[in-house]
């Protein structure tokens, strides 16, 4: 630390003495840091097990098949030195020191013993050799009688090393991790003592199948009743687990693995379980995707999976009855890190929550590199962690999907921790279906908000009483947490996000290259989205004040936005050009006084650091202070939420005297890097507080402080958080909280309590006087602000000079106050934020150049002194008061007012005060308009129906004309306009699409494929850039359509672009007034500009000639674009009328429109009902036929489910919410929407997965009504209609009618209607009776008595039914 001590120094906040931390007890110890793993166990089971048994987990448990092997140097050595495989499996020493050797290297959650599945022959009567080259050899293969009478039962003695060292591993591994057992499966053993060696065609032990089938039975019996003997002797001797491989079963077809090798395995799980029915057994066979059902149903509690299985398919097929393991694909590990951080994250989110062993599909590879390795094991990270401010909580979120809250007394004190009463796990929300980057409870800490890879930004909220059973998890929280919000929005990955300090507000980063503000007073409307930066943005954070937003992306800068109108101020970019990595996270940190900005990634001198810019010095680059201390990238930094007073040298020692100190107030802060390490620093000190090494295995990604300041909180991509604690003798005593209040007020210049009790402050003197002008203005009885006074500095109290003679006090001095105490300014309330400022001002002075500062005109931030006003969602969010495609009403015609005349002393009022004076009488602004009764004044005086009432007519606002009474939404309004039902498409600066279909098109154009040909053509991409001046000073959009770098056409617009899509056929831009234009491939626009009425909120097309636009009024239009002509207008009224937004929308294969809603419901046109049909709602949120993410093979149908119910939970009683009825009520309603859905897509494959689900249901649930109801649908008529294949001859029909008759007496009784003559055989291009009845409905009927009963009865009636034909 001394080097980067000496490099701190040129650039500290303050020269000071160096604080050492001190060697105490735990509970003031900062030089040791406690872990406290990220787990809660509901037994004291290790994690393994609990996941086998399908009890509740933190995370995935992960191991590796033949995780000990010759991919790693040091068994390369010890084999080396014992080159008999025999003796390294069969010695007691050697055999615990190999399967060690993973467990000293990576901590696995399963040790698996060392050995082979031939090592038990030997005890039963088999001999063998294994030649490191050539694998197993028997030198006498067992093919007669004789032999197999020479076999013998199991003598477990002569297997006492594999007993012994099951013992030693137990005693080793101490509970942290499982200890496996493992057999081979009788069929796979036998491939080995019949052929004699392995085998690539195994003819010889198949052709007894059928040479010799009584031989084979023998002796897979006996091999399956001295494995099951073997098995047990594992588990008395110490295995937690036993894993079972069939490694060759999967060489047999389904039918002969269901007669050679599934009975002799049910056969040694049933002598198992019958003795230790709490063990697991895990099934494992080789490439086994044709066996998954039949696996299930061997009584195995975990099913391998190989990697060539869909996990996602794997457990659909599986059911929730079974657990299951792996299946990373081993080759992935010769790749990058970034490969198998995909590949694991693709194998979690697809295995859900719960009952999933983490595991390679097939063991590790020779010459898998060793890193890559260790890199899987630590993938249980923890991404982000979080103190809740002044409450009990912490909260965590990571790999594993899931958001967890803590216990933090627990944390912090070992006593409390260790009692039974204890919970330490409060609550397990599993809404999020990709890993949860970042969680940040709410300043106040009533909310907590949490970004996941899943695109989305999840709000919860506590409720009252306990959690109960969350969706998705058997784990039951101790406090109830549910989802309050859901906010959709980017287009990628959530990487970081932030609460504003007032709550209002929420921002949010993506790895789409965006922030996005969301407007949390209003619902979480969005308010702006910032695209400033080229690359991913991986931090976000608000000033305290709440004037700035700051974000640090991966294109190496740091903008920092206005709140005022979210322009950028500043591009940072000097720290970070010459940073040599990207890193997961950029945590950006604000002091708690907002005078420094605190970053990571930066790098300078050779050195990996953070940087503290200063406040409005953003690209003052001598004013930069870096601080180093670390070897790696600097990922997290985190300012404390308190000031300390420090001492700090006031002079040096002289004449023997001590140096001379005195108290300061500094901030404190920390960083966090790739390097493992968490250094705290001291504004006031060169050298760090604490700097603490190794104490994680992989790199910090968070650090958060717990609200008094002494805690802090680090969380590690290896699984663990830890927790330093630290002493007043340390930090510094913490400054109270009058005097932060008091350190803001001398700042700030004033503070007054805003909504739900937020310290608002002003940031000048004009500000203030701006204030005290409303207050005057406003009506009288509203409670006095606190008197304005000229802001003062903290001077000594805040910071002094450092040592290069940078007076940084003196600085400050000339920053805020100026020459002759000129306030700087720049600071503004957020124009347009109702819950901050008020009504933002009406003409705000164009910002210009003072002294290389940037100057805004004042805002109040009173909000008792704003005009009194009812602001809409539409006008927060930028919609002026002429701009009705942007939500704002479209205001009366302006009247001519006269100019406000200059302020008493003959000078012109300043711009700001003239607004001010305007305000306050009602006067027009600068643009001619009268202020005081724009769209919120109009929406004011508007009755309760809508109507103006007699307030609105005397101020001479227009009224509604009279047909427009008792329109639904999206209706016409009258004179004001059609009613605005959705937000509009928000107005991006540059942007493009790409032609959807154009590989397609490449195609059919040449002819042929492109092979011989050279490279394809790239696909075209349409680029467009709104322009705020030219044509004139006006508006305009530039569109430009490339094929990689060569321009292929381009275009001028007038306006501003919102929405476009493209086709292989043609493309169409959404204009801000709603016009639509459209242009041929090679950029003729077809036709003129198409009005649509109203603004655009979505513009979506199929890839060929269909174009669908829906409008903020509601209004649906689908049009076929190359014939010139409407296919649908409809509305979207009945789907808004709760109040719910526009998510997604897209056409469906079939061409026609798919809606996904805010209030978790989607739709799909009917074209024959010409209504909307609901699809997904959040009552199926409860269900497990819903998919935990979209894949191909799933049809849109599963995937616009998924993505409408992810993050959902249906809010119901909680007696209704643990009511298994309850949850098969909503399951049959989800599966018999789906059956209609699906016929209403043409989807034909997710019609016969949820036929499938929903006649295993209603067999499952014995209601056998509906399902005989359903088979007799299938089964139709004796006979098909004429024509159809398996018609017959009429004179037959009868007698057989009258066979099927006597076979199935009740289906005659049925009644259904279908079976007359508009039955029809075929559905979906598919056969009723052999594609549905035959191939989905019948196997499934089996499981119960009841409905067994009734497939036999259908299988004889079609049996008659082929006799007949026959």
């Amino acid at each position: 630390m001394r080097a980067a001590a000496a490099h701190l120094s040129q650039r500290a906040f303050a020269s000071g003495p160096p604080l050492k931390p001190q060697t105490r007890s735990r509970h003031s110890n900062a030089a040791r840091a406690v872990k406290v793993v990220a787990q809660q166990a509901a037994t004291q089971d290790p994690l393994m097990v609990r996941a086998a048994r399908k009890e509740p987990i933190e995370r995935p448990p992960c191991w590796m098949m033949r995780q000990a092997g010759r991919y790693q140097k040091a068994y390369r050595d010890l084999a080396a030195k014992h080159p008999s495989f025999r003796q390294r499996s069969e010695v007691t020493d050697l055999i615990v020191q190999i399967s060690l050797q993973p467990w000293e290297s990576f901590r696995p959650d399963g040790v698996i013993i060392f050995s082979d599945i031939l090592t038990p022959l030997t005890a039963f009567g088999i001999q063998f050799e294994i030649d490191d080259n050539k694998g197993p050899i028997l030198d006498h293969p067992l093919r007669s009688r004789e032999q197999l009478k020479e076999l013998h039962a199991i003598e477990l003695d002569k297997l006492h090393f594999v007993g012994e060292s099951l013992r030693l591993l137990k005693a080793e591994v101490g509970g942290q991790a499982a200890v496996l057992g493992f057999v081979g499966c009788p069929w796979t053993l036998a491939t080995y003592i019949v052929e004699g060696a392995s085998s690539s065609l195994y003819k010889t032990i198949k052709s007894m199948m059928f040479t010799d089938p009584q031989f084979l039975d023998a002796l897979l019996t006996h091999v399956a009743d001295q494995i099951a003997e073997y098995v047990k002797y594992q588990i008395d001797s110490g295995a937690d687990c036993i894993m079972m491989f069939d490694s060759w079963g999967g060489q047999l077809p389904p039918k002969d693995w269901d007669r050679w090798s599934r009975p002799y395995i049910e056969q040694i799980i049933r002598k198992v379980k019958a003795t230790h029915p709490h063990t697991p057994l895990t099934l494992y066979a080789n490439g086994s995707g044709g066996l998954l059902e039949r696996m299930g149903q061997t009584g195995a509690d975990v099913i391998g999976l190989d990697w060539t299985v869909d996990m996602a398919d794997a457990r659909a097929r599986l059911g929730q009855h079974v657990a299951v393991q792996g299946n990373v694909d081993p080759v992935v590990l010769f790749g990058s890190q970034e490969a198998v951080k995909a590949a694991v994250d693709d194998c979690i989110s697809k295995a859900g929550h719960s009952g999933h062993i983490l595991n390679l599909g097939h063991g590790v590879l020779v010459g898998t590199p060793e890193e890559n390795v260790k890199y899987m094991f630590d993938l249980s990270a923890i991404y982000s962690v979080h103190a809740q401010p002044k409450g009990l909580r912490f909260a965590t979120g990571g790999i594993d999907q899931k958001v967890k809250i803590w216990n933090l007394p627990a944390a912090l004190d070992a006593n409390v921790e260790v009692q039974p009463s204890t919970n330490k796990l409060l609550a397990m929300l599993v809404e999020h279906t990709g890993a949860v980057n970042v969680v940040r409870f709410s300043y106040d800490g009533k909310l907590l908000a949490s970004g996941s890879d899943d695109f989305s930004v999840i709000i919860y909220h506590q409720l009252a009483g306990a959690g109960g059973t969350t969706l998705g998890s058997t784990t039951s929280s101790v406090e109830n947490w549910r989802p309050k919000l859901m906010l959709r929005g980017h287009a990628s990955n959530i990487s970081d996000l932030a609460w504003s300090h007032d709550n209002s507000k929420l921002a949010t980063a993506s790895t789409d290259c965006s922030v996005i503000v969301w407007d949390m007073a209003a619902g979480g409307g969005r308010l702006a989205t910032l695209t400033a930066q080229r690359s991913f943005v991986k931090g976000v954070q608000w000033d305290p004040v709440g004037s700035y937003l700051a974000a640090q992306s991966d294109d190496h800068t740091v903008v920092v936005y206005s709140t005022a109108d979210w322009a950028p101020l500043a591009t940072i970019d000097k720290p970070y050009k010459r940073s040599i990595t990207d890193t997961f996270a950029t945590r950006l940190s604000f002091s708690p006084e907002g005078q420094w900005l605190l970053t990571g990634n930066a790098f300078q001198q050779g050195n990996h650091c953070a940087v503290i810019i200063k406040r409005e010095q953003w690209q003052e680059a001598s004013e930069y202070n870096f601080l180093s201390g670390h070897t790696g990238a600097v990922v997290s930094t985190a300012f404390n939420p308190k000031l300390f007073h420090l001492p700090v040298a006031k002079e040096g020692p002289s004449n023997g005297k001590p140096a001379a100190f005195q108290e300061h107030v500094t901030p404190i802060l920390a960083t966090a890097g790739n390097d493992r390490r968490v250094v705290v620093w001291s504004a006031a000190g060169g050298a760090p507080l604490f700097a603490g090494k190794a104490l994680f295995k992989q790199g910090v990604a968070d650090v958060s402080w717990t609200s008094d300041g002494y805690t802090l909180l680090a969380c590690s991509t290896d699984g663990t958080v830890g927790v330093f604690q630290f002493s007043q003798s340390e930090l510094g005593r913490a400054a109270s909280e009058a005097e932060m209040e008091e350190a803001l007020r001398d700042l700030y210049g004033g503070r007054q309590r805003g909504e739900g009790g937020a310290l608002l402050f002003a940031e000048s003197v004009e500000q203030l006087e701006a204030d005290g002008d409303q207050l005057a203005a406003a009506p009288q009885g509203q409670p006095d602000r606190l008197a304005a006074a000229a802001p003062t500095v903290l001077g000594a109290q805040q910071l002094a000079g450092d040592p290069e003679g940078i007076d940084l006090l003196e600085a400050k001095l000339a920053g805020r106050m100026g020459a002759g105490g000129e306030t700087q300014v720049g600071f503004g309330g957020a124009a347009g934020s109702a819950p901050l400022g008020g009504a933002a001002s009406a003409a705000q002075p164009a910002p210009v150049r003072n002294g290389q500062k940037r100057r805004l005109a004042p805002e109040p931030v009173n909000p008792k002194a704003a005009p009194a006003a009812t602001i809409t969602a539409a006008a927060a969010a930028g919609a002026g008061p002429g701009d009705p495609a942007r939500g704002g009403a479209m205001p009366p015609p302006p009247t001519r007012q006269p100019s406000v005349p200059p302020a008493s002393g003959g000078a012109a009022a300043p711009a700001a005060k003239r607004q001010r004076q305007a305000l306050a009488s009602g006067a027009a602004g600068p643009s001619g308009r009268a202020t005081g009764a724009g769209p919120a004044a109009a929406l004011a005086a508007r009755a309760p129906n809508g109507h103006l009432g007699a307030a609105g007519a005397a101020a001479g606002l227009p009224q509604p004309s009279a047909g427009a009474a008792g329109l639904p939404p999206g209706a016409a309004g009258g004179a004001w306009g059609p009613v605005q039902v959705l937000q509009a498409a928000d107005v991006r600066q540059d942007w493009s699409v790409q032609f959807q279909g154009e590989e397609r098109r490449q195609q059919q154009q040449a002819g042929a494929s492109w092979e011989g040909e050279g490279a394809p053509p790239p696909p075209r991409e349409l680029r467009i850039a709104n322009r705020d001046r030219g044509l004139g000073g006006r508006p305009h959009v530039e569109l430009m359509c490339l094929r990689g770098q060569q321009a292929v056409w381009a275009d001028l617009l007038a306006g501003q672009a919102v929405c476009a899509c493209a086709t292989q056929h043609f493309a169409a831009v959404g204009l801000q007034d709603g016009s639509v234009v459209l242009y041929s491939p090679a950029g003729r626009r077809l036709g003129g500009c198409f009005k649509l009425g109203a603004g655009l909120a979505r513009l979506a097309c199929d890839g060929a000639w269909l174009l669908l636009a829906i409008t903020t009024t509601g209004r649906v239009k689908l049009l076929h674009v190359g014939q010139q002509r409407a296919l649908l207008n409809s509305t979207l009224g009945p789907l808004v009328e709760d109040g719910s937004q526009l998510v997604d929308a897209r056409l469906s294969r079939q061409g026609w429109p798919m809606l996904t809603m805010s209030s978790h419901r989607a739709y799909v046109w009917h074209p024959g009902m010409e209504e909307w049909m609901c699809v997904a709602e959040e009552a199926y949120s409860g269900t497990p036929y819903i998919p935990s993410i979209a894949l191909p093979s799933q049809g849109e149908l599963a995937g616009l489910q998924m993505r409408t119910l992810a993050g959902s939970q249906a809010v119901q009683p909680r007696s209704l919410l643990n009511s298994r009825p309850t949850q098969q009520q909503q399951s049959r309603a989800l599966l018999e929407s789906n059956l209609a859905a699906a016929l209403c897509l043409q989807s034909p494959q997710e019609y016969r997965r949820a036929l499938r689900s929903y006649a295993q249901l209603l067999s499952e649930s014995g209601d056998l009504e509906r399902l005989r109801e359903l088979c007799m649908e299938l089964l139709g008529p004796p006979f098909p209609p004429a024509g159809h294949p398996a018609s017959s001859p009429p004179e037959l029909d009868q007698q057989l009618s009258d066979t099927a008759r006597v076979g199935v007496p009740d289906m005659a009784g049925s009644g259904m209607s279908a079976h007359g003559s508009g039955w029809q055989p075929r559905l979906l291009d598919l056969d009723k009776r052999e594609d549905l009845l035959v191939g989905e409905v019948l196997p499934v009927l089996g499981r119960s008595r009841a409905a067994g009963v009734l497939a036999q009865e259908l299988r004889d009636v079609l049996s008659d039914l082929q006799h007949m034909v026959e």
